[in-house]
């Protein structure tokens, strides 16, 4: 047989030149059979890899001895296995997983905040905050018998009753008096009401009181005077001394003065004067002396806050008066004072147990 030469084998592999080959025939179904056993170690290279094991095969590995070598993104493998114990380290992460959803609270069962102090972040005097949790509101309740104060500095002992500040009894009105009987007692910028200056009434003559009608006059005088300072009086009218009439140093009396009198009166045997005072005062005093011989009254001065509480009181008394001239008249005339002992007054009440009586020089501060 002649030799065969360039001639080309087709196979799984490609186009295979061939040399020039003296074979016998039947040689090239021999490479054709080689290259088919070829193709089907390919084939079988590619084919999946039954993971069943043989009869003689070693025992499946153990999940701890498993390794992990998927690649991560940038193509190294991933290391979240460590050591190879990935499943070793399973079991834990498990159980932290069960327990983080094991401490996760149903909202609809949670207890629900205290509000109580944006609610209320000022509570009441007498009254306490309390929360619902089941409602889930803060709502007042009346507190607890509690010490409390009621907004009279007067008042001592104040407690809470059923949610009210309840006053105390009163400070002892009595407890503070020093006996003010002189204009030198009274504070030096005391206001000074002595009604000697006739004015703001058709009845004046300039700055002089008529000699006709002077009574009527004075008391004309003795409004306005009082209203200048916002000061209410009841009882008591204008009325007018002889001109001998002074006083002395501690209880100057002047021509123009209030006559008690017997217009308003407290009660069998009580004549009183009145004056309410737009602004509290602390101290309050008058020069006083009967307008008869006969006359020995008695002088109790009250002083009350603006919530009525009785916060000031002292007593006096004209015993031994001997009247009848100027000459023993002046000396007679006293001055009476008192002054609050806890807050201030805002009505003073001047009671006398004989209404012939004439007040002037009235100082309050």
């Amino acid at each position: 047989m002649s030799p065969m030469c360039g001639c080309l084998l087709l196979t799984t592999v490609g186009l295979v030149a061939a040399g020039c080959s003296t074979a016998e025939p039947g040689a090239a179904s021999v490479i054709q059979d080689a290259d088919a056993a070829a193709m089907s170690d390919v084939a079988a290279a590619d084919a999946p890899v039954d993971a069943t094991p043989t009869p003689d095969a070693e025992p499946d590995a153990t999940a701890a001895d498993v390794v992990d070598v998927s690649e991560t993104d940038d193509g190294s493998p991933d290391a979240s296995s460590d050591g190879g114990a990935g499943g070793a380290d399973a079991a834990p992460n498990s159980d932290a997983a069960a327990a983080d959803a094991d401490a996760e609270v149903d909202s609809s069962t949670a207890p629900c905040p205290d509000t109580c102090a944006v609610d209320f972040p000022a509570v009441p005097e007498c009254q306490q905050a309390v929360w619902d949790p089941v409602k889930c509101v803060c709502t007042l309740v009346p507190a607890p018998d509690a010490p409390c104060e009621d907004g009279d500095s007067c008042s001592v002992g104040d407690m809470c009753v059923e949610g009210e500040c309840a006053s105390g009894p009163p400070a002892d009105p009595e407890a503070c008096q020093q006996g003010i009987t002189s204009i030198k007692a009274m504070p030096n910028t005391s206001t000074v009401l002595d009604f000697d200056t006739c004015s703001g009434c058709a009845c004046c003559e300039g700055t002089i009181y008529p000699s006709n009608g002077i009574n009527a006059c004075v008391d004309c005088v003795v409004g306005n005077d009082l209203a200048a300072y916002g000061i209410l009086k009841s009882g008591g009218q204008g009325s007018s001394m002889v001109s001998c009439i002074t006083g002395n140093d501690d209880a100057p009396m002047r021509h123009a003065v209030i006559f008690v009198g017997s217009s308003n009166t407290g009660g069998p045997g009580e004549y009183l004067v009145e004056f309410e005072f737009p602004n509290g005062i602390g101290t309050f005093g008058f020069s006083g002396v009967p307008s008869s011989s006969l006359s020995a009254p008695t002088v109790e001065l009250e002083g009350y806050n603006a919530f009525g509480l009785l916060v000031g009181y002292d007593s006096h008394d004209f015993a031994g008066f001997v009247g009848g001239s100027c000459d023993t008249t002046n000396p007679a005339v006293q001055f009476f004072g008192f002054r609050a002992c806890c807050g201030v007054m805002t009505k003073v009440i001047a009671r006398f147990s004989d209404p012939n009586v004439t007040l002037d020089e009235i100082r309050f501060h």
